[in-house]
């Protein structure tokens, strides 16, 4: 590959990451810049471009003046690239030689990719609905029933400016720190593949809180999606409630968004729920599937996961707004792509084998003290030493 494209400057560029082939280089971008090159005309936009706006995350320049991010090694989501940069990114992309994974990439970039020999596979689908929303149907019951629920309990979604949210802003810390820590497993915030709460806006971002009464119940977070320098859609980034105890606040956020990006002078296209992890496209909208093994180890994940992260739950509670679901892939040449999709996980954050791990450890701490208790009910006189060995001794000591 040919260093000297458009654009291309040694000056601009800085190191490649394989200077001989490879047009990717270690030009940092700065956040200021980014956010310049998502809300511009100039380069395509996708859900999760606000993605590279992570803390740890690292952005870089193609020689085209395309735009991806990374953290470690992996890649994220779809350049932010002009006409062709999709194809010039995947064309450089097999040459560079650090083995790099790309995750939540759409149709378009996984075929790139999947041209210059990546395997790709689907990681899920994305909900996307279409604007104006109407709730009327027989098929849209329980969300009309959770809005009254929220509702009936005087639950108030609105909109805050970023003046208005930071004079919140400590109270909905606590409330995402609450939320975290009074998740299944998995506590800790996740990155990468999702993005991340932080306190201040970015531009262009959409904020809306729930309120019962002066005290904030319930976040929601949304990233604009632009074309042609026009907003045409938002990505339902960040979602914060505590739906066991007021129940119908996260479809009170969402259906009070849609509503909200509607209307105006410039109304927004549609809304994406964000992904669902690892539900399963169908075989009409998926033309990949470059590994089964991977597919079906995904598939009873979803299916069987629940007690490690609540797949099916999230995708039928989208559903039940009856969007075109949208595949999602990530692209690797590894020869198990499997093992790549489980690092972008550990990179986020998330290990499923870990959790897996700590509660068969628990579970056999509880086997031993049930057979503890059944052996002291059985055996009465038996004593237990501190080491947990059963010392059979009569209760007089003698034998």
């Amino acid at each position: 590959m040919d260093n000297t494209g458009p654009g291309f400057s040694g000056e601009q560029c800085g190191r490649s990451l394989r200077m001989d082939k490879s047009i990717i280089t270690e030009q940092m971008i700065t956040e200021e810049e980014t956010i310049i090159r998502i809300q511009s005309g100039r380069f395509s936009s996708t859900g999760v471009a606000y993605h590279f706006l992570q803390p740890d995350m690292t952005r870089m320049e193609l020689s085209d003046g395309s735009t991806v991010a990374r953290l470690g090694s992996e890649l994220m989501g779809d350049p932010l690239a002009p006409d062709g940069g999709v194809n010039r990114f995947a064309a450089a992309l097999s040459e560079e030689t650090s083995g790099a994974s790309v995750f939540h990439i759409e149709q378009k970039t996984a075929a790139a990719l999947g041209r210059q020999g990546y395997k790709v596979c689907p990681m899920g689908v994305e909900s996307r609905v279409g604007l104006p929303f109407s709730l009327v149907g027989k098929g849209k019951a329980d969300l009309r029933r959770a809005l009254n629920r929220s509702v009936k309990a005087g639950v108030i979604v609105r909109e805050l400016s970023a003046d208005e949210f930071e004079s919140f802003e400590i109270e909905i810390a606590k409330l995402n720190e609450r939320w975290l820590e009074n998740r299944r497993c998995f506590r800790r915030e996740f990155r990468f593949l999702a993005r991340p709460y932080v306190g201040r806006f970015q531009p262009g971002e959409r904020r809306f809180v729930a309120f019962e009464g002066e005290r904030p119940v319930g976040l929601g977070v949304y990233d604009p999606v632009y074309d042609g320098g026009v907003v045409v859609g938002y990505f339902e980034a960040i979602v914060r409630c505590f739906a066991r105890e007021l129940a119908g606040v996260r479809d009170h956020l969402t259906l009070t968004a849609m509503d909200i990006f509607a209307g105006g002078d410039t109304p927004a296209k549609w809304i994406s729920l964000g992904l669902s992890p690892f539900a399963p496209a169908t075989r009409k909208n998926n033309e990949f599937d470059s590994s089964p093994v991977t597919q079906l180890a995904l598939s009873l994940f979803f299916n069987h996961g629940n007690r490690v992260f609540n797949c099916r739950g999230l995708a039928f509670h989208k559903e039940r707004y009856r969007g075109e679901s949208k595949p999602v892939y990530f692209a690797t040449k590894r020869g198990f792509p499997l093992t790549a999709l489980y690092g972008a996980c550990r990179l986020s954050y998330i290990d499923p084998l870990r959790f897996v791990s700590d509660s068969l450890v628990a579970g056999l701490r509880r086997f031993g003290a049930n057979v503890k208790h059944a052996l002291l009910s059985l055996f009465p006189s038996a004593g237990f030493s501190s080491g947990g060995e059963v010392d059979f001794l009569p209760s007089d000591g003698k034998r």
